[in-house]
């Protein structure tokens, strides 16, 4: 459920990233696309030439693929002859079945639109390979997946010969999933303000804004700078540390004739337990992610709630700690384990156990409200002539 406040001229849309995504449809045009086909290896590793067929995938919609590699005739097993080829609802021409008779591999692949939700393709899919003209499978495979903007699924990979002029040890069949935009839309450059705000237990609010930009249906990453908050010193000898909370991403939006506007938010958080100065080696960050589809209108601003810390961290908490772990390492024994049951269980936010500091993310930041704001507006087209001097 959202909620609605009005602060100043700015409406904020409150959503929490755990909610359902908004079932206001939207008229952005745009279309979920699924090519299925053939990527090739090198042999060093690097990708090589590509076969495969791409269309508009909507629910419901079912289509079949046949694939081919190689030539039985090669004895070297080479494999860059590649075709794809469309066969849904139509019965192969001669060419079609000379091609795929003669092939080394084939590949049959039939997908079924399931639902696209939230910025992702739900694909049911049925697949078989049959070698060197048989027409029993030699592997096959069904399943439903869900695969989102850009993203890859692999289904089936053989190998073949590296021998010149192909050069090629191996191919992959997979599916992957793109969106084709509204002609009438895919040029609108869009702009995104966006704020990260941290209130602790206090009401005390800190704040980070940073502005980007991008055509409509690319996902520009974010960056913000960290937010830090002081680790209390449980005993004299303790080092100075600080938790640094970072958080970035991608915003991918699509807006409508009547200015509507759909925003793909992907977050990723990490808290950072780092020793004071800030020159020391960091600590390996404890990071967390997400995904939420928000709708709005172009010029609202969107607040997005993140769901609370989860997790903890631990480092030796001085030098005479360190150098009794050492020393423990130098005879053998077993060091003491930090996280044992009853410090994870424990609802102290920081804690000492077997010299080694513990900092609980749910207790340290508990009474904290962390959120995102997203505000879109189309970038202006215009602007004034360049100086020249």
């Amino acid at each position: 459920m959202r909620t609605f406040i009005q602060i100043g001229a700015v409406v904020l849309v409150v959503v929490g990233l755990a909610s359902p995504a908004a079932a206001r449809a939207q008229e952005t045009g745009a279309q979920p696309v699924l090519q299925v086909g053939l990527r090739t290896l090198n042999a060093e590793g690097s990708r090589a030439r590509d076969a495969g067929v791409a269309r508009v995938l909507e629910p419901g919609q079912v289509a079949t693929t046949l694939v081919h590699a190689g030539r039985i005739e090669n004895p070297d097993g080479e494999l860059c002859s590649m075709r794809a080829a469309d066969t849904t609802g139509r019965e192969l021409n001669e060419f079609d079945k000379r091609g795929l008779a003669s092939a080394l591999y084939v590949w049959r692949v039939t997908t079924t639109g399931v639902r696209m939700e939230a910025g992702r393709q739900t694909i049911d899919l049925e697949w078989a390979r049959f070698d060197r003209g048989s027409t029993t499978a030699a592997v096959s495979g069904k399943g439903r997946v869900t695969l989102a903007d850009g993203q890859t699924h692999a289904l089936d990979l053989v190998h073949g010969a590296a021998t010149p002029p192909c050069h090629t040890p191996a191919v992959i069949l997979e599916l992957r999933a793109s969106t084709r935009e509204d002609p009438a839309l895919a040029d609108t450059v869009l702009q995104y303000d966006m704020w990260l705000v941290r209130q602790d237990r206090f009401g005390k609010k800190e704040t980070r804004h940073l502005m980007l930009s991008g055509l409509q249906g690319n996902a520009p990453a974010f960056n913000f700078s960290p937010l830090f908050a002081p680790v209390p010193r449980l005993q004299p000898d303790q080092y100075d540390f600080r938790l640094a909370t970072r958080f970035s991403g991608t915003v991918l939006g699509r807006v409508t004739p009547d200015d509507e506007v759909s925003i793909e938010l992907e977050t990723h958080r990490s808290n950072d337990l780092q020793r004071e100065p800030a020159s020391s080696p960091n600590l390996p960050p404890r990071s967390a992610g997400g995904r939420k589809v928000l709708t709005g209108m172009l010029g609202e601003a969107i607040e997005i709630q993140l769901p609370p810390a989860a997790g903890s961290s631990s480092t030796f908490a001085s030098a005479k700690s360190e150098a009794d772990a050492r020393e423990q390492r130098g005879r053998g024994a077993a060091a003491g384990n930090p996280l044992a049951p009853e410090v994870r269980g424990t609802l102290e936010p920081v804690l000492i156990r077997n010299g080694r500091l513990v900092v609980n993310y749910a207790a340290f930041f508990e009474g904290e409200r962390l959120s995102v704001i997203v505000q879109v507006r189309k970038a202006d087209a215009g602007g004034e002539e360049p100086l020249v001097r």
